[in-house]
């Protein structure tokens, strides 16, 4: 048996819209001007490991709050955030439609965006394209919208049977969805929003799915099998195959500060963390709420927030000692988690919808306080920064992350981790 929503009739838009020779070359330049100035402030950035030892900033957190509830579409299943716009991007399943929420001040921007009928389920955005990319669950396809106006653009894109997640790299302009009825993932060139070549097989049911920019490893759930697919983009070059993780396995998140891999495993009400640079699992599986789902990581704190919806509650992990450090209430049925990095914000902020309640609830991550970090060493069993010999080391990732969540406003490519399960 499937998990997929209801089907509805399916519709089409009349028109489409793709990048010419020179929108691509314009939007590779934007890439490699956004890379230029991350690495700049990366050099001066604050957290950096030293040598081959393997630390992790902690001490001086605040603890995550609650401060406010939206409301938004019917059943809204997902969300995904654009830090450079500060807009937050909500698929409400059961409306057929896209709401559109300014991160500044929880208010809906204009009437929400209609997409194909067929009930979304997943949403993922590139912030250097400002494309949102919406799956449509019951049609079959990938609505793409025109961030600039908050406007469908051309035909959805058909994808495989009974899509489920979508995640993009924005460093290669490609979109990535699983498809939950025919055990695939979609490849879609975002330059000109059409499906490269034939489905690639995965596990058995994917759901959630999340690439890394840095290294273009591809990380799919599959949830009848209990594990995640690895798979490498046109440029990852990194150790593929299957990784065993818990129960009915759902939402997955990246933390490119210390390149972990964070799975939410539905059926063992547990959270599976993966070694980003050898693709293996640390340590046991983190203990959270009933049935987690959805969940995102937030690389300047460290934290990863996980939707628990059979208990309307979210679990705080502490990414450095991987336990839990708080449980917060919001909404009724949370399922999407994702993480505005924008730079105005005074503080990061969570977004989790509230399937049952037709709501968001918006937490307050508090950052480390100037001058109240701490280096602190991790053991091999603890860490997951890059292991040595693999191109990337803790200390890479942990400048690139933090770089690009000064940048994010500026440069147009901060907003890479900040989803989602994506997911799911």
């Amino acid at each position: 048996m499937r998990i997929i929503a209801a089907v509805q009739s399916r519709a089409r838009v009349a028109r489409r819209v793709v990048f010419s020779a020179s929108g691509e070359t314009k939007y590779k330049a934007r890439i490699l001007a956004g890379l230029a100035g991350v690495a700049l402030l990366a050099g001066g950035a604050a957290l950096v490991w030293s040598g081959r030892s393997e630390h992790a900033l902690a001490a001086g957190y605040y603890t995550p709050t609650v401060i406010a509830t939206v409301t938004v579409g019917s059943v809204p299943a997902d969300v995904a955030v654009n830090s450079t716009t500060n807009l937050i991007y909500v698929a409400n399943n059961a409306g057929d439609n896209v709401s559109v929420i300014n991160g500044a001040t929880n208010a809906e921007v204009g009437t929400p965006i209609p997409v194909a009928p067929g009930g979304p389920s997943g949403v993922a955005v590139n912030p250097v394209t400002n494309r949102i990319y919406v799956v449509n669950q019951g049609a079959d396809s990938v609505s793409v919208i025109d961030g600039a106006v908050n406007e469908p653009t051309g035909t959805p894109i058909p994808v495989g049977d009974s899509p489920w997640g979508v995640a993009v790299n924005p460093t290669t302009n490609r979109i990535y969805v699983t498809n939950n009825g025919d055990d695939s993932v979609s490849e879609i060139n975002g330059a000109t929003d059409t499906v490269i070549g034939t489905p690639i097989p995965v596990g058995n049911a994917p759901m959630g799915v999340a690439v890394n920019p840095i290294t273009d490893c591809i990380y799919i759930a599959n949830y009848y099998d209990n594990n995640v697919s690895v798979l490498n983009g046109p440029t990852g070059a990194c150790p593929t195959g299957l990784i065993s993780v818990g129960s009915s396995p759902v939402g997955i998140a990246l933390n490119l500060s210390t390149d972990r891999v964070y799975v939410a495993n539905s059926g063992s009400d547990t959270v599976s963390v993966i070694n980003g640079a050898t693709n293996s699992v640390i340590g046991t599986p983190v203990p959270v709420g009933q049935h987690p789902w959805g969940l995102a990581a937030n690389p300047a704190t460290y934290r990863v927030f996980v939707a628990n919806q059979f208990a309307d509650t979210v679990s705080v992990i502490n990414g450095i000692t991987n336990k839990v450090e708080s449980v917060l209430d919001v909404g009724t049925y949370p399922q999407g988690v994702a993480v505005n990095l924008a730079s105005s914000l005074e503080y990061k902020r969570i977004y989790v919808v509230d399937t049952q309640a037709g709501s968001m609830s918006v937490i307050a991550d508090y950052s480390p306080p100037i001058g109240g970090i701490a280096e602190v060493p991790l053991s091999d069993a603890e860490s997951g920064a890059a292991a040595e010999g693999s191109g990337w080391s803790g200390g890479a990732y942990a400048a690139l992350a933090v770089g690009l969540s000064a940048a994010a406003a500026a440069l147009g490519v901060g907003g890479w981790y900040a989803r989602r399960r994506r997911l799911r």
